[in-house]
């Protein structure tokens, strides 16, 4: 049922059937995708929103285990709030705890990304991929203490990882093609990281 609700959401903000790439003209003055426009675009103008992130912002840097967190929201082109904390551990491996809540429904996503580094000069050596296993031990604490204050600041939920992958086969976004779009798509960003 959930899932339906989900999808339906999702068809409020991208047109059917029309391309993203090959018919953008078209894409870009749909109704649906107007809509999406009009809520990243004047999210943080509304004064209540502002407050209310503000205040979850604050709220987050105000726990010991969290309180270097930073804010990586793209405005106007993301569909959710991006929070992000940087751990390196020793010198050659960073652990980036991701924190997105989205615009469009009240869920959130949080995980961590692992992947290989050098410090000097710093640079990425691998791709971050998602660490499950930090998720349930080192980093559990972390996740708990984000979860409570965004539960707390938001009423919203944690989004169910089992309709992250669900295809909404009709629909596009920017360079995601049909047959690709997922509910992750739909309410968080281009990259599903929940893999």
């Amino acid at each position: 049922m959930i899932e339906n609700l989900l999808k339906n959401i999702a068809y409020l903000y991208y047109p059917k059937g029309i391309c993203s790439i090959n018919e953008r003209e078209e894409y870009n003055s749909s109704e649906e995708f107007q809509r999406l426009i009009s809520i990243t675009n004047t999210f943080y103008q509304n004064d209540d929103n502002k407050t209310n992130y503000d205040l979850l912002f604050n709220e987050l840097k105000k726990q010991d285990l969290i309180k270097n967190i930073q804010d990586n929201t793209t405005f106007h082109f993301d569909r959710c709030i991006t929070f992000e904390l940087d751990i390196v551990e020793g010198e050659e491996k960073l652990i980036k705890i991701c924190l997105n809540i989205s615009l469009l429904v009240p869920y959130y996503a949080l995980y961590i990304l692992e992947n290989d580094i050098t410090l000097n000069p710093y640079k990425w050596v691998t791709i971050p991929k998602r660490n499950q296993t930090k998720e349930t031990n080192e980093y559990k604490e972390h996740l708990e203490t984000i979860a409570l204050v965004v539960e707390k600041i938001t009423t919203f939920n944690k989004f169910p990882e089992k309709l992250a992958n669900v295809v909404l086969p009709n629909l596009t976004y920017q360079s995601i093609s049909k047959g690709s779009f997922t509910l992750f798509n739909a309410f968080f960003g281009d990259e599903n990281k929940l893999n």
